[in-house]
């Protein structure tokens, strides 16, 4: 079975490249979308969770869309919501999702992040938007992931989360959620920086050890 990567080269002509911060050995598509690896790891993370349900925040050229609607393909069930604001990249990301099969699988809203109003939970919320809004949106979008779920900030590293920084203070918008155990965090060092939260489920024994409520 080809990989998305393989799929990408073959419908739209696109190849990677050195990615622009490290110049190897992580690759890229273009500076605005993912790293093929984080891509493939999205594309691993969709497939190994299951959900019927994805929020994407900043669609941008699709990138990391592709690889977790490829995913869902592959899985044969479940469904990308996407949200972005430019009309040029909601453009651009269609075309290219059609091209690959997948625009079925996806639907986008041409809207700002922080106005989007879900219709119901999601299994995975990957927010990938502008920087100065991406603790915003967490707060916003945390009710609406289902209890075990996953919420991912791409471009998240060392500098994101200092608030001395010129992004939000995490730590105002999030990290009562952090010191109280209703989310665990875990950080992958990749150029640009990718964090998965995954929210508080009660039936989950190694987080009632750690809150002392087992």
């Amino acid at each position: 079975m080809p990989t998305t990567i393989e799929k990408i080269k073959t419908n739209l002509g696109l190849e990677p490249v050195p990615e622009y911060m490290t110049n190897g050995p992580y690759q890229m598509y273009d500076s605005g979308g993912c790293e093929t690896a984080v891509g493939e790891f999205l594309f691993g993370l969709v497939k190994s969770i299951k959900p019927l349900r994805i929020l994407e925040t900043g669609l941008y050229s699709a990138i990391s869309a592709m690889f977790m609607a490829d995913a869902l393909k592959d899985n044969g069930f479940g469904h990308l919501d996407c949200v972005e604001y430019e009309q040029i990249h909601i453009e651009r990301s269609k075309d290219r999702l059609s091209k690959m099969g997948l625009l079925p699988l996806v639907t986008v809203y041409n809207q700002s992040s922080l106005d989007f109003q879900p219709s119901g939970e999601y299994d995975l919320v990957h927010l990938d938007t502008e920087p100065f809004c991406r603790f915003s949106e967490f707060k916003k979008l945390y009710n609406f992931v289902k209890l075990g779920g996953f919420i991912i900030i791409h471009d998240l590293n060392e500098l994101l989360g200092d608030r001395k920084s010129p992004w939000e203070d995490f730590v105002e918008l999030i990290g009562d959620k952090i010191k109280d155990n209703e989310v665990q965090v875990i950080h992958l060092p990749t150029p640009r920086g990718i964090t998965l939260f995954q929210r508080f489920s009660p039936t989950m024994a190694h987080w009632r050890l750690r809150t002392g409520k087992i």
